[in-house]
C-alpha cells in the first residue's frame, strides 16, 4: 500500500502517505491523488495571478485534505505568495513534516485545521482553490464573500454521477437545475456549476468571468475571475438561461424564461418535431450559464507560463487541446499559426494534436503565402469565431445507422470547407465543436457517407 501512495508532483515529493491514510479513507485518498491535472491548473492559474498583481498575494488551499496543492504553491511560488493550507483533522503535523522534507519556506505558509466555510467567512483571499471529492457547491457562498476584487476562484468537483442525472432529485436539491443525460452532458454539468457560482457571487454584489473549464479524470475544474460591483453581478445573472432540448432529434437552443411565457412548446422555432396530438418532445433543462466557458487569452497565458517544474505531458496535451477549442477556426492555416505562436519556444504540438494538412480547396483559398504574415493578413480576423459555439456534437451519435463514423479530422476539414467554424474538443475523442446547426451537421455526415459508398 505504501508503494501505491508514493508520489512526486510539481516539485513536491511525499515518500509515504501512511499517516494520511490513517486519517482519510483509502478510497477518498485515491480520489485526491487522481486529481493531478486539477492541481496543475491551480498552480498555473495562481502563477498567472501573481504576474498580474504587484506585491504579495494571499492564497488558500481550502479543502487540502493532505495539502498537496498548497505545498506545491509553497515550493514553487514562495517568494511572492502567502499560502494558507487548510487540512483535514489530524493531518496538520504530517503536512508540516512534508514541507520540511521538501525544504519549503515556512515564513509565508500557515497550516490550519478549520471548517472551510468558517475560514473563508473570517478571512479575505485573492486566490482560493477548492478541491472537493464530491460536490463543492456548499462552499460557493463563503468563497464568494472571501475573495477580493479581480481574484481567482479555482473549483474542482467530482460528483459526476449527480451532474449526469443519475439521481434527478439530488441534482435538483444541490444544483437547483433540471438535468438530462445527453451527448453533451459533461459541458451541461460545467454550465450548471457556473450557474451556482454566478448566483453565489450575485448575493455578495459580485460577478464572474469564466477563464477556463475542463473535464478530465472524472472531475470538473473551473477557473473563474471574480469582479466586485453591481454591474458585473447583473451581467453575470443575465447570462443564466434555460436550455430547450429536443429529445427526438437532439436539437438544443438557449432560451429565456420570458420566451416560454409567450410561446407554447409546439411553436418553438428551432425544432418541428412536436405534434399537437402526440405532444412536444422539448425538455427544459437548467437553468444554466449561457456565456463562454473558455477564454482564449487566459489559455494562451496557461501555455506560456514559465515554471521551475515541468508540466506533465497529459496536462500539456489538455492545455493545447483546450486552446485549439478556444480558437475554433474556419481555416486550418490560421489554427496552425495561432497554436504555434501560443506555445513556448522549442515546443511543438504533440502527435495527437497535430493539425491535418489543408485540403486543395483551402490551399486555393489561402493562396501562395510565403510566410506567416501573409497567412495572417489573408485569414484574420474572419477565420476565428468571435464567440465559441455552445455545446458539441458526438460524431458517433449522429452517424447514419449501418455506417462507420468518419474520422474526426476529416469531419472538421469538411465543416471548414462549407464555411463553418469547427475544432476538436477535450470533452471526447469523437466530439467536434462547430457553428453548424444539428441539421447541417447531420446532413454533412450523410453526404460524407454517400461519397464514401460511391467510391
Amino acid at each position: 500500500m505504501s508503494e501505491l501512495l508514493k508520489i512526486t508532483e510539481s516539485g513536491i515529493t511525499v515518500s509515504t502517505l501512511e499517516t494520511f491514510a490513517t486519517a482519510l479513507s483509502y478510497k477518498r485518498l485515491q480520489k485526491h491523488l487522481a486529481m493531478k491535472i486539477s492541481r496543475a491548473i491551480a498552480l498555473y492559474s495562481l502563477k498567472i495571478l501573481l504576474e498580474e498583481t504587484e506585491g504579495i498575494i494571499s492564497a488558500l488551499d481550502a479543502i487540502g485534505s493532505f495539502g498537496l496543492a498548497g505545498m506545491q504553491w509553497v515550493k514553487n511560488l514562495r517568494k511572492v505568495c502567502h499560502v494558507d493550507i487548510n487540512v483535514g483533522c489530524g493531518l496538520k503535523q504530517s503536512v508540516g513534516a512534508v514541507l520540511e522534507e521538501n525544504s519549503c519556506c515556512f515564513e509565508k505558509v500557515e497550516v490550519l485545521c478549520e471548517d472551510p466555510n468558517v475560514l473563508m467567512h473570517s478571512k479575505k483571499f485573492q486566490y482560493i482553490y477548492i478541491e472537493s471529492t464530491s460536490t463543492a457547491v456548499t462552499y460557493f457562498d463563503a468563497a464568494m464573500r472571501s475573495i477580493n476584487h479581480n481574484g481567482i476562484l479555482c473549483v474542482t468537483c467530482s460528483d459526476i454521477a449527480t451532474l449526469q442525472n443519475k439521481c434527478p432529485e439530488t441534482a435538483k436539491r444541490l444544483y437547483n437545475a433540471n438535468l438530462l443525460r445527453t451527448e453533451y452532458s459533461n459541458e451541461l454539468a460545467i454550465r450548471v456549476i457556473v450557474l451556482n457560482l454566478a448566483r453565489a457571487a450575485g448575493r455578495w454584489g459580485k460577478g464572474i468571468k469564466v477563464e477556463m473549464s475542463t473535464f478530465a479524470n472524472d472531475a470538473i475544474t473551473l477557473v473563474c475571475r471574480v469582479l466586485r460591483g453591481s454591474k458585473y453581478a447583473c451581467d453575470s445573472l443575465e447570462a443564466l438561461c434555460l436550455l430547450a432540448h429536443c429529445q427526438q432529434c437532439q436539437a438544443r437552443e438557449f432560451v429565456s424564461e420570458k420566451k416560454y411565457a409567450l410561446h407554447t412548446f409546439s411553436s418553438i422555432p428551432f425544432c418541428r418535431c412536436g405534434d399537437d396530438k402526440v405532444g412536444s418532445p422539448i425538455a427544459l433543462l437548467g437553468p444554466m450559464w449561457s456565456k463562454g466557458i473558455f477564454d482564449q487569452d487566459f489559455m494562451k497565458k496557461m501555455l506560456s507560463v514559465d515554471m521551475n517544474c515541468d508540466l506533465p505531458k497529459e496536462t500539456k496535451k489538455l492545455f493545447e487541446l483546450i486552446f485549439v477549442e478556444t480558437i475554433c477556426c474556419s481555416h486550418d492555416e490560421m489554427e496552425q499559426l495561432m497554436v504555434n505562436r501560443s506555445l513556448p519556444p522549442k515546443t511543438t504540438l504533440t502527435n495527437t494534436e497535430k493539425i491535418e494538412p489543408p485540403s486543395k480547396k483551402q490551399k486555393m483559398t489561402a493562396g501562395c503565402c510565403d510566410n506567416e504574415k501573409d497567412v495572417q493578413e489573408q485569414l484574420h480576423p474572419t477565420s476565428c469565431a468571435k464567440e465559441i459555439p455552445p455545446f458539441y456534437f458526438d460524431i458517433q451519435q449522429h452517424t447514419a445507422k449501418g455506417s462507420n463514423p468518419p474520422k474526426l479530422a476529416l469531419v472538421i476539414s469538411k465543416l471548414r470547407e462549407c464555411g463553418f467554424y469547427a475544432s476538436k474538443t477535450h470533452f471526447g475523442p469523437r466530439c467536434v465543436r462547430t457553428s453548424a446547426s444539428l441539421k447541417e451537421f447531420s446532413s454533412l455526415l450523410v453526404n460524407m457517407w454517400k461519397e464514401s459508398t460511391e467510391k
